[in-house]
């Protein structure tokens, strides 16, 4: 994490003075800034090497989820989420073709009446592709079926289990606005951050889950109560 923040804000001070950046990748300087520490982040570990590609897709999914968090659909909280499709190769997934007069998954969709209701987050998200446009609604539980066999890395709440199937493979990133009012994001098959109460947490469950079963001395009985 600390890496991915250092070269962040190197980058970001290289093009302040003088590197040689197209105009269209300035925007990375907008937005929150942990979130863009958390998207790069998510960058660097799928091996991209320019922190400043647009489109910043999972700053711009974050800020469909913060938006969202503030708002109600008929005085009940709204719950939202994204998949964002990954940069490897998944045997069991591909992408749709692109449909006419698909838009980006961004916070100008938040001000669209329906919009929340075309997906909870919970059973169905929204499929983005490599250029941050919504290309189709998918249920999470569907796309997670062919991963259903395999052992998740660390035990995750059975709410969510599904999201984090649905990343094992392909490098998929999950984005989940919960009903109340947290976003969690899930990628390599475990809870990578959640936000909760103003601030972004690293949920680092693998090491987390080690230190678990080693104090517990036994791998199912650790699994039984896993960490927070």
């Amino acid at each position: 994490m600390l890496e991915s923040i250092s070269k962040f804000l190197s980058n970001r001070y290289e093009v302040l003075f003088g590197r040689d950046v197209p105009a269209q990748n300035l925007p990375a300087f907008g937005g929150i800034i942990e979130d863009r520490y958390v998207s790069a982040f998510l960058q660097q570990g799928h091996g991209r090497t320019n922190e400043f590609a647009t489109p910043d897709r999972a700053s711009e999914a974050i800020e469909v989820l913060r938006i969202s968090a503030l708002s109600s659909y008929e005085d009940k909280r709204i719950s939202a989420g994204a998949l964002l499709f990954g940069p490897f190769p998944d045997a069991c997934h591909s992408l749709p073709r692109l449909p006419a007069g698909a838009i980006p998954y961004s916070s100008e969709l938040t001000s669209i009446r329906s919009f929340h209701r075309i997906c909870d987050g919970l059973k169905t998200v929204a499929l983005v592709d490599s250029a941050g446009l919504m290309v189709e609604l998918i249920d999470i539980h569907e796309w997670a079926r062919p991963y259903n066999d395999l052992e998740l890395p660390v035990p995750a709440a059975h709410r969510y289990q599904t999201h984090c199937r649905a990343t094992l493979c392909g490098g998929h990133i999950c984005l989940v606005l919960t009903p109340n009012g947290e976003i969690k994001i899930f990628g390599e098959g475990v809870q990578l951050f959640n936000f909760f109460e103003g601030r972004w947490r690293l949920t680092d469950a693998v090491v987390k889950f080690q230190q678990w079963e080693t104090a517990v001395g036994r791998r199912d009985l650790a699994a039984c109560f896993p960490p927070d």
